[in-house]
Formats: C-alpha cells, structure tokens, sequence
C-alpha cells in the first residue's frame, strides 16, 4: 500500500501532506540552520589561528582546535543528509559529537598539555597495532591473488599500504612514541593498566561516562550518546518498520523522522562548543562576535526548525506479518 512518505505537522497542529508543503524546502532550511553554526564555528577556529599566528599554540589549545574542526565537518555532513532527504544515517554523526563535546569540555577545563600528550600516545599506539596487524595478516595478500583473474571481484580487494609503506610508517610511529616528552606518560600506562583512553591517565575518568560526569553533562551522555549507540548495530535493523495496529509498514529508505529534533540538537551541541572554545581560546570581541551571530541570524533559523515536526502516518509498504 503506498501513500505520501511524509505528514508535516507545524506548531499550528495542523497535519499536511509533504507536496503541500514542498518537503525539499523544509530539508533545505533545516540544512541551512545548521550550515550557520558550521560557518561560525569555522570563523571562530580562523579567528583564533589568526590571532596565534605570532606565538605557538599549547598542545591542549591544538587538540581542542582539532576536535572542534572534526566536530563541525561531521555537522556538515549532516546538513549535507538533510538536504538529501534522510536524517537515519545522522545518528552515528550526532553520536560522535556528542562524544567530541564531552572530549572538548573536559580539555578546556583542564587545559592540561599532558592530557593532549596523552591523546596523541594513545593514538600513535592505535594506529602503530592497526600497522603491525596489517603486516602479519596476509589472508588479505591471498585472497586478492586468488580472485586475481576476476576483475569484478579483485577491484574490491585492495591493501591500503604496501609493505614498505607499512615498514615505513611503523618507523615513524615508533620514534614518536619514544620521544622523551611522551616518558612520563607512558610509565603511567605501563604501570597502570587501567589506562584504556587518552583521559584516564593520572587519575582520570575510567569511561566516557565518568568523564561526562566530571564536566556535568551526563544527561547528553544517557539522552543522546546512550540513545544513539544502538545505530551502529544490525540489532538496530527493525526500527525500519512502522506499526499501525495490527499492520506493519516499511519506512522508505530515505527517512527524515526526528530531522528537526536531530538539527535542533546538533544546533545546541555546536553553538555550546563554539562559546565554550571563544571563551577559553578567544578573545572578549570573538565572544561577542559570537554571541552576536547566534542571536541574530542563528537563532531565529533554530526557531523555525523548532516548530517542525516530521511523522510518519499510513505510508510506505505493508508487510503481512
């Protein structure tokens, strides 16, 4: 049985069918409000770089940049999701920033160059196993010789990095994490053995749970980090459906459910992070430039998606259960 894919209900609520309301211009405007907090967010790391031109960062004011930079690309894509029509594949992105935040929050109130230390160790040693595995693994090497002569098989069969290429980089991690400044830090991870992330070192937080704790924001960790875990899995396959009584409906594969409240939450993680970085690495004038940008072009667009919401009715393609 198939119907409109969409209702659209306003703060009116009122229901209307998706062509009445042009569903591509609701994608659109929801994707621009979240184009805006990408764009400051942008401005602010060019402000800061700017300023820092005639002095060097410290290695936490480094990370906190790296992470903030990551953060919005993957806010991007977001938006980038929304204005193609389909919001499910935003999940695994909003869970990322909201990890990123916790990351960025607990960095700037410790402002701490060991902690950044400390995250570069731990991924140089990640990076440095995932080489080694590579090398020693050769059912890779096999299979890709074995399908050789089968060209529509081997093009999906590639090796990342040829063994020089491996050799090589192996080296290059290998002095990094030798170097003395990294001493200390990897004593600690020696003699600790609960040091399993970046941030539990000396003491640290054990999880990111405890983590959220320490910088009082538990409630994105259960709401949304929690929340949205569930959509890395396969387990997570049967939300695709759609129940009305004893009937059950596919969803379309393209979906835009919960849209407006992912942009509206992805709107709050953003300008939080972007104030949080002003007022620790900026200056009071980018503080102000922020707030000024958010109040008068960012929030209004966050109104707007605030009084969306997107529902699914009778649609889609019944199933005989």
């Amino acid at each position: 049985m198939a119907s409109e894919p969409y209702i659209i209900k306003e703060n009116t609520g009122e229901a209307h069918s998706a062509s009445s309301l042009h569903l591509q211009d609701i994608c659109n405007t929801m994707s621009r409000a979240l184009d805006s907090v990408v764009g400051l967010g942008s401005n602010l790391v060019e402000w800061i770089l700017m300023d820092c031109a005639d002095k060097p960062l410290k290695e936490f004011e480094y990370l906190t940049l790296m992470m903030f930079h990551d953060t919005l690309a993957k806010t991007d894509a977001v938006s980038v999701m929304v204005r193609a029509r389909t919001a499910e594949p935003a999940k695994l992105q909003v869970r990322s920033i909201v990890e990123a935040m916790l990351c960025v929050e607990y960095l700037l109130r410790e402002q701490d160059d060991v902690l950044a230390r400390s995250y570069m160790l731990f991924e140089a040693i990640k990076n440095m196993k995932a080489l080694l595995e590579s090398k020693e693994d050769t059912d890779q090497r096999n299979l890709k010789d074995s399908f050789a002569h089968k060209d529509d098989i081997s093009q999906f069969i590639e090796l990342d990095l040829e063994e020089e290429q491996i050799e090589s980089q192996i080296e290059r991690l290998d002095r990094k994490i030798l170097n003395p400044k990294f001493g200390k830090i990897v004593y600690e991870i020696y003699n600790n053995k609960g040091c399993r992330n970046w941030y539990t070192v000396f003491g640290g937080p054990q999880n990111l749970k405890e983590l959220a704790k320490e910088v009082r924001l538990l409630s994105y960790y259960n709401a949304f980090y929690s929340h949205f875990s569930s959509s890395m899995h396969a387990s997570d396959s049967l939300k695709g459906m759609f129940y009305d009584g004893d009937a059950a409906y596919l969803k379309p594969v393209r979906q835009l459910d919960n849209a407006p409240y992912l942009c509206d939450l992805l709107i709050t993680i953003i300008t939080r992070m972007t104030r949080k970085v002003a007022e620790v690495l900026g200056d009071e004038m980018m503080k102000v430039n922020v707030d000024y940008v958010y109040l008068s072009r960012i929030r209004p667009q966050r109104q707007v998606v605030q009084r969306m919401e997107i529902d699914y009715g009778l649609k889609g393609n019944e199933i005989d259960e």
